[in-house]
């Protein structure tokens, strides 16, 4: 084998080399001095260095490694280079004292640092020499500019992070500090209107009553937006269902709070359409369109809501007339916060534009899909297809227990104002209470002896939380067998226990009528 041929063996092999020891982004210092010490082999060299320029920070790297004593003054050299490469004055053989080559090093549009290649003793570099101290260059500046990127990416994950966490914090310091004092006023507003036959005041607490729902619509909506923004979707628990029934009693509950509004609703092909879905998710989604077809609609004409089933696809639409939506508006209509502009959206409108997300959102956690068409000619239409067949988590399955009245019901709640409100609205109804203050005194109540038909149950206490009082009475064969439904406003963690432990869910605050169906039928 001729010199020439060993010579272009030995130059493929450590360049090889060098590819192989910048394979890997991890101990940068250690792969790039490996990487100069190679460079030597080609590049005959009494020191490599090469300056690295990140941020406003010099990182300096050298083969054989720089001493500390000579790192300052090798810094101080290399960064007047870099200031002359990085202007295009200095390419190729330096001017400095010691003859040597110095080259920039490019990262993925901008310099990023200089090399610089001090020559042996009695050596003289020459135009071969440069060329492939352009290679390790290119090589090292692309290496470099790797580990930048997953630097930065790495800072932006864990921004991303923080910020998700901040997020839920937020979620659940708003859900749970606004819920609950709503909860005393609708316990509290409602068991007064079962009192009053004054129509003065029987309109001024269903005032309050309706403000408060609206209230808490809107927590719940920050909440369930809160939770797509950090998971891609708002969980849905599917079980069996009858979209017909879901959907019938949806309009006519949407009949009742527009009573001037027609809303009118039509079924292809004979009840019932059976499959599995959320209901309480299915009725939010007709709920937000609905409500969303009110407001954008004109008042005078009908607004149609349509339910049909063709082979394993519910589909349900949603039209109504007036002015269609603005085509520069129709790509972003699922956004977060949008909102028609101030001449389609009636001054008395409140809301966070947020109810067509969530309709977006839960559509696409059933695995189903929304689209919309708005013209002057059709009017507007929302399309709403949803798998038949949601998949279905599977639950324990609980025996139904029916509480009835005079039976003893035990509250668990760290918040005095919702025990001493729950205590009345239960009381005037004939149940006995027991209160407890949290979850540890509600177990040493029920170590002494007390058998309560049932426990409302708060999930967030300071002392034995709900998930933990729940785990102690399922450790108890006596205990385990008393129904518990969770009340709270922790929406996410008491929606696992009640597909575990607990026989139901219910959501602060909770309605009289909701909350008296809960007691009576405990499952």
């Amino acid at each position: 084998m001729s010199t020439h041929e060993l010579d272009v063996k030995r130059l493929a092999r450590v360049l090889s080399e060098i590819s192989h020891t910048l394979e890997s982004l991890d101990d940068r210092t250690r792969r790039v001095e490996r990487a100069l010490t190679l460079a030597g082999e080609i590049v005959p060299a009494r020191r490599c260095a090469l300056l690295e320029m990140a941020a406003g920070e010099t990182v300096l790297y050298g083969s054989p490694v720089v001493a500390e004593s000579d790192r300052t003054a090798l810094t101080a050299k290399l960064g007047a280079l870099y200031r002359l490469v990085a202007g295009g004055d200095e390419i190729g053989r330096s001017s400095d004292a010691l003859p040597s080559l110095a080259l920039p090093v490019m990262g993925l549009d901008q310099i990023i640092g200089v090399i610089r290649v001090e020559p042996a003793d009695d050596m003289v570099h020459d135009a071969r020499h440069l060329r492939l101290l352009s290679v390790v260059a290119a090589q090292l500046g692309s290496y470099l500019a790797m580990v930048r990127l997953r630097e930065r990416d790495a800072a932006r994950t864990r921004e991303l992070t923080a910020a998700h966490d901040f997020q839920r914090l937020l979620a659940g310091v708003v859900s749970h500090d606004l819920r609950n004092p709503l909860a005393v006023i609708t316990t509290v507003a409602s068991n007064l209107l079962a009192k009053t036959t004054d129509e003065t005041q029987v309109r001024a607490l269903e005032r309050a009553l309706r403000n408060a729902e609206h209230a808490t619509k809107l927590i719940s909506d920050l909440v369930d937006v809160t939770a797509s923004r950090v998971s891609g979707t708002i969980r849905v628990s599917p079980q069996a269902a009858d979209f017909v029934s879901i959907v019938r009693d949806t309009v006519g509950d949407l009949r009742q709070a527009h009573g001037t509004r027609t809303i009118e609703l039509s079924v292809a092909g004979a009840p019932p359409i059976d499959g599995s879905c959320d209901p309480d998710r299915v009725k939010q989604i007709v709920t937000n369109l609905v409500n969303n077809a009110v407001v954008h609609g004109e008042p005078s004409l009908p607004i149609a809501v349509r339910l049909a089933a063709v082979d394993d696809t519910v589909t349900l639409t949603v039209h109504n007339w007036g002015a269609p939506i603005e085509p520069a508006l129709l790509p972003a209509i699922f956004d977060p916060f949008k909102q028609g502009a101030p001449k389609q959206r009636p001054h008395d409108v409140r809301g966070l534009g947020l109810g067509l997300y969530i309709v977006d959102c839960l559509v696409r956690g059933h695995g189903g899909d929304v689209t919309v068409s708005s013209n002057a000619e059709t009017g507007t239409v929302f399309a709403v297809r949803l798998p038949r067949h949601a998949a279905t988590p599977k639950a324990r399955p609980q025996p139904s227990v029916d509480v009835g009245e005079s039976a003893t019901v035990m509250v668990v709640d760290d918040d005095e104002d919702i025990r001493v409100a729950m205590e009345g609205l239960l009381g005037q109804r004939g149940y006995h209470v027991a209160l407890a203050v949290d979850g540890l005194d509600g177990m040493r109540q029920l170590r002494a002896g007390l058998r309560p038909q049932l426990i409302l149950l708060d999930y967030s206490m300071p002392v034995m939380n709900g998930e933990a009082f729940c785990e102690a009475c399922s450790r108890d064969p006596e205990l385990a067998a008393i129904p518990i439904v969770v009340v709270s406003s922790d929406t996410a963690a008491a929606v696992r226990l009640a597909h575990t432990q607990a026989r139901a869910f219910l959501q602060k605050p909770v309605s009289i009528d909701r909350l008296l169906e809960a007691i009576r039928q405990a499952r």
